[in-house]
């Protein structure tokens, strides 16, 4: 039998189809009704019998031909006047094209199929093969021959490298059409990819190759996924993830699309992977305009931000575009009560506990606007953005020179650190005389050649006349020291500051060695503590217990840090219960209990009694040590040379 036209055209199409494609795809490639792709299927059928080829429809997945390699071989072979685009092809996109089958197919073609796919003879795919075999072998990749086919082998991240370097070299000379595009990739995929770059902010993208890369990146990503292709567990430190960890919320919602769409299942992994390639593309959180209520909560909650760190957060606009960002979908996940998890919760909250207790002080403001509670997860998102903000002010230091006459070897010696110093820093230089009259407060670093007697305690770092290399390396090792322990909060002024641990720690809330059986008891006991000496309101009870079902304040050093809201506390206190035998406390045994109560008059002082808890409660002898207290003066003993240990 003879097909028409349009037929020949729709077999054209299944001949080429590398998946399950709907009716109604067919219906809008060949803009005809359903019920005439129907009827052609039967036609086609037909004229498919001697072929030994059938049409495939499984209701809800879609239609595809099948058949073996020989089969459809013979059917291109037969109908070369319908299928005649490969004849022009060149070598380079066979090779490609071969390479995309490795990678993107889990249905191993022989040489005999490739070369009937193309028209050529077998002799010609195996050194097409061998080509791609050594493009392999010098990254470190291995080809391997697996009965019928081919598959590459190595680390999924040179792999997927590897073919993105290999396609942008083909692209550089030649442009891909849009039916060869659907033949390496699979069309689900590419318009998704192609409405994720769309919903991204024009500003994300400064020039057209950071589009077109992360179009081929996500294309190639995507179709390893799809056929079980995932990227190593990641082992990086979890500093070196905080700034990749913005885009998480993005990336999840890609992931979740491929998901719903096309049934693709990104691991923990390629979510990280993923976030790794937005962050290297310059990529930021797509931030669009808010309601202006969200807009004024963003700004509030920066505002409370910058108190409690005691730091201005005002003028970072990348903070406020990245939260405004992450907090409008947050809004609403919560408003509907969808919860999400962070993969990195409890990491951050053992390595910047302090950053972390402050923002959940700090959203009570959302809290308060929007009507809705926090989770823990929640707010593990939102302290990635404060560190990293938080961090960048920090990683400016400023660095005064000291010389005799402020002339001559100062020029040499602030010439030789200006050169080799971060530009972020501060460099200023004074001679002896404005020296001995200037205040040092916000001097982090003294860079001098001449011996100096009275420096306040700031760090010095003694150079000669013209800085060796040796001695740059030694000042560039000490700013990097200081900027380390400020991003933990782990500074001398926490130390002097009246405001620890030891200074509001109430010494008749300090009780040693009881019987409580529960958290519940723990709770409520210290509740009715805090509320005959008069310390908290009526609320505090309530904000406590609140507190916990969001998630659990309990360490994995086996100590437990409860808190409630500032506007629940009348004056700042803290209480100390040791407790005779192990309780749980969420997933933790514990048998110390640090209860500290701040009130909204001395949040700007929050960061540094919050430091002072989490410097010493992250040591498990320390807590041993306060566990093994038989009176409450031992207590503040131990809290007050701690106090000095660190400050010494």
């Amino acid at each position: 039998m003879n097909l028409r036209e349009r037929e020949k055209e729709f077999l054209k199409m299944l001949i080429r189809q590398k998946s399950y494609q709907s009716a109604q795809y067919f219906t809008e490639k060949l803009q005809v009704s359903t019920k005439t792709i129907y009827k052609d299927l039967v036609n086609i059928q037909e004229f498919l019998a001697p072929y030994q080829m059938s049409i495939e429809k499984i209701p809800r997945k879609g239609i595809r031909l099948v058949g073996n390699d020989e089969s459809r071989g013979k059917l291109k072979l037969m109908l070369g006047e319908i299928v005649t685009s490969h004849d022009a092809y060149d070598g380079q996109y066979r090779r490609l094209f071969i390479f995309a089958e490795m990678l993107f197919s889990n249905d191993y073609c022989s040489y005999q199929a490739y070369a009937d796919y193309f028209f050529i003879s077998t002799q010609t795919i195996k050194k097409d093969i061998d080509l791609i075999e050594d493009y392999l072998t010098e990254r470190q990749l291995v080809l391997q021959r697996v009965s019928p086919g081919l598959s590459v082998n190595g680390d999924e991240a040179g792999i997927q490298l590897a073919f993105k370097d290999y396609l942008e070299k083909y692209q550089a000379t030649n442009s891909l059409s849009n039916e060869q595009e659907i033949e390496l990739f699979n069309e689900g995929i590419i318009t998704i990819v192609e409405q994720f770059i769309t919903s991204l902010q024009e500003g994300n993208f400064p020039n057209a190759y950071i589009i077109h890369s992360l179009r081929n990146e996500l294309l190639i990503l995507i179709n390893r996924v799809k056929i079980g292709h995932h990227h190593r567990e990641n082992t990086n430190l979890l500093f070196s993830d905080m700034e990749n960890m913005q885009m998480y919320m993005t990336a999840i919602a890609l992931s979740e699309q491929c998901s719903r769409e096309m049934n693709i299942i990104f691991s923990k992994s390629d979510i990280y992977y993923l976030c790794s390639f937005l962050v290297a593309h310059g990529i930021e959180p797509n931030f669009q305009e808010s309601n202006e209520t969200i807009t004024d909560g963003v700004k509030k909650l920066i505002a409370r931000m910058s108190l409690l760190i005691d730091a201005d957060l005002s003028h970072d606009e990348r903070l406020f575009n990245s939260l405004s960002a992450h907090i409008s979908p947050m809004i609403f996940r919560l408003q509907i009560g969808v919860e999400i998890k962070n993969p990195l919760k409890e990491q951050i909250i053992a390595q910047y506990s302090t950053m972390f207790t402050l923002v959940k002080y700090g959203v009570a403001v959302i809290e308060d606007i929007f009507e809705i509670k926090l989770t823990d997860d929640e707010i593990s998102f939102l302290t990635i953005h404060f560190q990293l903000a938080f961090e960048k002010i920090r990683s400016a230091k400023h660095i005064l020179i000291v010389c005799p006459t402020g002339l001559g070897t100062s020029q040499l010696i602030y010439q030789r650190i200006r050169q080799n110093l971060p530009t972020v820093n501060i460099i200023e230089v004074v001679d002896y005389q404005e020296y001995q009259e200037k205040t040092l407060k916000d001097v982090d670093l003294i860079i001098t050649a001449i011996k100096l007697s009275d420096t306040q305690g700031i760090p010095v770092a003694y150079v000669s006349a013209l800085p060796t290399y040796e001695e740059i390396n030694a000042i560039i090792k000490q700013l990097s020291q200081i900027v380390a322990k400020e991003k933990s909060f782990k500074t001398k002024a926490i130390y002097s500051t009246s405001y620890s641990i030891s200074t509001v720690l109430d010494p008749q809330l300090i009780f040693l060695n009881l019987t409580l059986a529960s958290q519940a008891e723990v709770l409520l006991f210290l509740n009715q503590q805090f509320h005959l000496k008069g310390y908290v309101t009526e609320a505090f009870k309530e904000a406590i217990f609140e507190r916990e079902k969001l998630g659990s304040t309990g360490l994995s050093t086996g100590v437990a840090i409860p808190h409630a809201s500032p506007e629940t506390v009348l004056a700042t206190k803290a209480a100390i219960i040791t407790l005779k035998k192990p309780i749980k406390w969420g997933e933790t045994e514990i048998r110390l209990v640090v209860l500290l109560a701040i009130s909204e008059e001395d949040m700007p002082v929050a960061k540094n009694m919050l430091a002072s808890i989490y410097n010493i409660l992250s040591s498990q002898a320390k807590i041993q040590q306060l566990i093994a207290c038989e009176s409450a003066t031992e207590i503040i003993q131990i809290l007050r040379s701690e106090r000095n240990d660190n400050y010494d």
